[in-house]
Parts: C-alpha cells; structure tokens; sequence
C-alpha cells in the first residue's frame, strides 16, 4: 500500500482509505493547537459534505532531488483518496486567524524536477522557521477568556490583550494559543526574545530540536 502512497489509518473506530495531500508551511508542528486547527478546517471544508473524514498531523516529511534528500516537519493532512482534487482546490484559499503566515502547500506531480525543486526551497524555508520560532507559557492565569474593560470603555479577553500587545509600537507575537486551565503559550520570533523577557520577565523557552532535522 505504501507504494501507490496509501496508508491505513484508523480513525474513531473505522478503517479508510487514506493519503497524505499537502502540509501547512510556516505554522509549527508542535506549538499549535491542532484540534482548534482541525475544526477550522472542517469548517472551511464543510460545503464538500466530507464530515471528519479530514485529518492533520505532524510528521517528517522529505523530497529527494538531483542534489540529495531533503526533510523538514510539519502538520501534513491526509483525506479519502477520491477527494484529492476537490480537497486541494478548496485548501488553496485558506487562511487561519490564529497563524495568518499559514499557507497550505499540495503536493503536486512528484517526478517533474520543477516541482521537487520549489518544494526543496519551501522545505528549507520551514526548517529555518522551525529553528527560530520560540514558545513561551504563562501559567496561573484565571479566566483567560472572560471580557474585561479596557481604559478605553470597551471590552476585550485577557487572551486577546495579549494577542494584541506592542512594544515600541511594533507587534511582536506570531500567535497567542490557549492551553489548559491557566495557561497561555506565546508563539514568537527568537529575535523578539528580549522584548519578551521586558514584558514578561526572565522566561525558559521551549525551542525546537535540530536534532529532529536532517540534511542529507
């Protein structure tokens, strides 16, 4: 099955016939909530009737060109196999407010050399994104989703404040995810580490393991 790209997977008790379609660029793996991601995406997907058929998970995923192998990791998305096309067309044009430098990348004709090669770059791009993407967590933080007024007389969540906080006037989070109960992770650029540490104190980042990339 592998060898005409199929897998089995099972899926909430049922057994379908699935494949891998395309991948998320420029969001991290590991630092998102996927099932947010997910419902997202069956939302946008729901004028095709296809239910929860629709799945997305992380994982290594390579090309192997004329100068070598290539890898990189992602949230990747599979589907039943007869809904490629349609599926694809769809995901061309989605966007994702928790992530807006998402982009939904298929894959297209694997043994045409143009295509491996724009997927080379695209690769390379998300492994420098995945070395200099930092998350850092708030913890003990109540009703992180409760309105509370602003000096201006109007009403915002803690989580959105966050969302939108400056710093010199410059916006310096990628994204502001809600984790458990009290918590708050906080997806930046390494450049902004600094400013980070000013608003927030002294921080332990989680940062990506180079280890789990390989250039061949």
């Amino acid at each position: 099955m592998i060898s005409n790209d199929s897998f089995a997977t099972i899926d909430k008790a049922r057994v379908a016939l699935v494949h891998t379609i395309g991948f998320f660029y420029k969001i991290h793996p590991d630092f998102y909530n996927q099932g947010e991601l997910k419902k997202d995406i069956h939302e946008h997907l729901k004028e095709l009737n296809m239910g929860d058929d629709v799945n997305i998970f992380p994982c290594k995923i390579w090309i192997r060109t004329n100068e070598g192998r290539v890898e990189t990791r992602a949230l990747a998305m599979e589907e039943p196999k007869h809904d490629r096309d349609i599926v694809n067309r769809h995901m061309m044009k989605y966007q994702y407010n928790a992530c807006k430098d998402l982009i939904y990348v298929p894959f297209s004709n694997m043994r045409n050399e143009i295509c491996k090669q724009i997927l080379k770059e695209v690769f390379y791009g998300q492994n420098i994104y995945l070395h200099t993407t930092r998350r850092r967590t708030i913890y003990g933080i109540r009703n992180v989703n409760t309105f509370y007024p602003t000096k201006g007389g109007e009403e915002m969540t803690f989580s959105n404040w966050v969302k939108t906080t400056t710093h010199g006037k410059n916006e310096f989070l990628e994204a502001c995810e809600i984790g458990t109960t009290g918590k708050i992770h906080l997806i930046f650029n390494q450049k902004f580490d600094q400013t980070v540490q000013n608003l927030f104190g002294q921080v332990k980042y989680t940062v990506y393991d180079p280890a789990k990339l390989v250039y061949t």
